[in-house]
């Protein structure tokens, strides 16, 4: 398995890799307006195995802190509980610190 990344990445999603169209369509959307952080692919060969985004939010009330969240994170129904999700998800953090736009909240 390989992880393509990128500040931003074009990519190419499965429609069967998310449980409703409601996180494919997020993706467009997302991807539609360049507002993709981090766009993370796994990949074996040709098969996509997973995705995750994280893009920038926002906090109610405002504030001047800046952050990205996570969504959607997505693995093929074949090969997910192999860890596929977790490697990407750990891969997205280290990308996400390099640009330092993370902030905690309970």
């Amino acid at each position: 398995m390989s992880v393509w990344s990128g500040f931003w990445i074009g990519i190419y999603c499965r429609a069967d890799t998310y449980p409703t169209d409601a996180e494919s369509k997020l993706v467009d959307a997302v991807l539609a307006n360049n507002k993709a952080i981090v766009s993370l692919v796994a990949f074996h060969e040709d098969q996509v195995l997973g995705h995750i985004l994280f893009s920038p939010v926002s906090t109610t009330p405002p504030s001047e802190a800046r952050g990205i969240g996570l969504a959607p994170v997505a693995v093929h129904a074949d090969v997910q509980m192999q860890g596929i999700g977790s490697q990407l998800i750990r891969e997205g953090l280290r990308e996400g610190l390099r640009f330092s736009v993370f902030y905690l909240s309970k």
